[in-house]
């Protein structure tokens, strides 16, 4: 399929791919296709269900009084996942707005696999129920955009909020966990991931104004490394950005 691959992707993550018909009946994805990459019927697009699956297909019908679009599928291409690739989880505390839309954005663009959300002592936000459905949602739509945008088959997975503590307990389980911070004795990062061999990382990234020091002190005594991304001070949704790209250059 990828000689025949369209310029038009389009993620259909909530429909079977596996279908001979796919229609496209999402209000936000109908207007997207016809108003902003104004397709017409006989054209041909990409469909990925952002587990893997890609079709080429062609657009049989557009339906504009009701809202939806079919599209007839021609060819379907399963793509396993990276060999050898190293996971990593961004655990980004909680920003206002946009920012937080920003830190999302550019992580999924750069390879992030899977995104918590979390509460650390100076997020916007301390309580779970403050992270309600709609921002979820959004936010998901960001990933899911930002996925197609980069041309990325696997998006990645969105986790429940979870809080600062819930989130070091757990460091135990990743290869490596990661901390970075302004901290005194934080140490560089290339010199942590330089000749490093494991599966999946672990990174807790701050929330505006950075961590307390007992957050940084709880995530070393569960593993965590402090580390320092230079001698620049970065914004969080920068910081998390940042060091997902020294990351992917390091180990990839």
């Amino acid at each position: 399929m990828s000689r025949k691959k369209t310029k038009h992707r389009i993620c259909c993550a909530d429909f079977s791919l596996s279908a001979v018909e796919v229609a496209i009946t999402d209000r936000r994805l109908f207007h997207y296709c016809l108003d902003v990459l104004r397709l017409r019927c006989h054209d041909r697009v990409t469909l990925f269900d952002g587990h893997g699956k890609e079709a080429l297909a062609e657009i049989v019908s557009v339906a504009e009084r009701e809202g939806h679009i079919v599209c007839k599928v021609l060819e379907v291409k399963s793509l396993p996942p990276e060999k050898g690739r190293v996971t990593m989880t961004v655990c980004q505390s909680i920003l206002k707005g946009r920012k937080m839309d920003f830190a999302l954005q550019k992580c999924t663009e750069i390879g992030v696999d899977f995104f918590f959300p979390m509460f650390s002592q100076r997020s916007v936000t301390q309580e779970k129920d403050g992270v309600h459905g709609g921002k979820l949602a959004r936010w998901h739509t960001i990933i899911q955009e930002a996925s197609r945008q980069s041309g990325r088959s696997f998006i990645p997975t969105l986790m429940m909020p979870a809080t600062f503590t819930e989130i070091a307990q757990s460091s135990d389980q990743y290869d490596l966990a990661l901390i970075p911070c302004l901290k005194v004795g934080a140490r560089p990062l290339k010199s942590v991931v330089r000749g490093w061999k494991g599966k999946n990382i672990l990174i807790l990234v701050g929330p505006e104004g950075g961590f307390e020091d007992w957050e940084i002190d709880r995530a070393r005594q569960n593993g965590c490394i402090p580390v320092s991304l230079g001698s620049m001070i970065l914004r969080s949704e920068t910081a998390a950005m940042a060091i997902m790209a020294m990351l992917r250059y390091e180990l990839e």
